[in-house]
């Protein structure tokens, strides 16, 4: 169920974003990718991928994000690649991943996520 949420929405995310021609840059570190989405006024895309991918999230990442349709879709996203487990730190005035102190759980159980694991998403 997470995975094909989170697959659903990064499509979604796809058809949103406009044409570009140079290939996407995935971020490794969340308050990096933050910032970056800030600075540029860009919406900031999370992939969580298990530490163990199976063959369907192998297939995903080696087929259809680097396909060429959808990474001119991506284009004017900030990506970045987490484990499903990633930790980040945050900004202890506002929350945010711009370094500070650890979070108490992993991002993905973070409520802003709760649609993904079948809840009702947080604003």
């Amino acid at each position: 169920m997470l995975r094909s949420s989170i697959v659903c929405w990064l499509v979604l995310a796809a058809t949103a974003a406009t044409r570009g021609d140079t290939p996407i840059i995935w971020h490794s570190s969340y308050p990096d990718a933050v910032r970056e989405a800030q600075s540029q006024r860009r919406m900031l895309l999370l992939h969580f991928v298990h530490t163990h991918p199976k063959s369907a999230e192998r297939q995903f990442v080696d087929q259809t994000v680097v396909h060429p349709e959808v990474v001119s879709r991506l284009q004017n996203l900030v990506c970045v690649r987490l484990p499903l487990d990633a930790r980040p730190t945050v900004d202890n005035d506002r929350g945010r991943g711009t370094g500070g102190s650890s979070m108490e759980g992993p991002l993905i159980q973070h409520p802003a996520f709760q649609y993904m694991r079948g809840g009702l998403g947080s604003q």
